[in-house]
């Protein structure tokens, strides 16, 4: 299994003002709905996505991939055993995911059809030039004002195997829309993973 350690330019959060960091809990995220501070001192979304994008395009150039992020805070608000991104990768590679323990609430895999979800994903053809990889990036920062009240950045990128993946069509509660970002694995989890990419900070 590869380690990677790839960097993004501007992809650390400059540092927000006191007002901004103790603000209330955003209950739902959207741009209009988030304080300036937050949007003013975000990272550079669009080269982060181009940055990514170029580098899963040279390396897997006709590969249909999922990507998967990870937070370690994210992880630690929902009482991870992993401490350090270095902790988390270890539990990647002994699993072949994050899911510590499955059975932990609030790790956000409840939905309408109570339909069985490994793991949540994006869907990624490195040659289509799309904007999904911005919000990949994107969602986690808003996700983590949303959930805690902070920001919160991706520690590492799972690529994986899309043709290891099965998707799994599911709505989530009070919505409508069909989601499509649900996978569950054809068979080891470890053999679907082609590359962990380490955020340098």
């Amino acid at each position: 299994m590869k380690l990677t350690e790839i960097a993004f330019p501007r992809y650390n959060l400059d540092k927000l003002p006191p007002d901004a960091a103790n603000s209330r809990k955003i209950e739902y995220y959207s741009l209009s709905g988030i304080p300036e501070d937050y949007v003013s001192h975000a990272p550079d979304f669009g080269q982060t996505a181009d940055i990514l994008r170029d580098y899963l395009r040279y390396k897997y150039p006709r590969r249909e991939l999922c990507i998967r992020g990870v937070s370690l805070a994210e992880h630690n608000r929902v009482n991870s055993s992993a401490k350090t991104v270095d902790e988390l990768i270890a539990t990647v590679e002994r699993l072949g995911h994050d899911r510590f323990d499955p059975s932990i609430a609030g790790q956000g895999y409840a939905n309408e059809q109570n339909r069985k979800i490994d793991i949540f994903a994006y869907d990624v053809y490195p040659n289509v030039d799309d904007e999904d990889l911005i919000y990949f990036f994107m969602s986690f920062y808003y996700f983590g004002l949303a959930s805690s009240g902070e920001p919160s950045l991706l520690d590492i990128i799972i690529v994986y195997d899309r043709t290891r993946l099965s998707v799994v069509e599911h709505t989530y509660p009070g919505r409508d829309d069909i989601k499509r970002d649900g996978f569950t694995f054809k068979s080891d989890p470890r053999d679907a993973i082609l590359e962990i990419l380490k955020i340098k900070r």
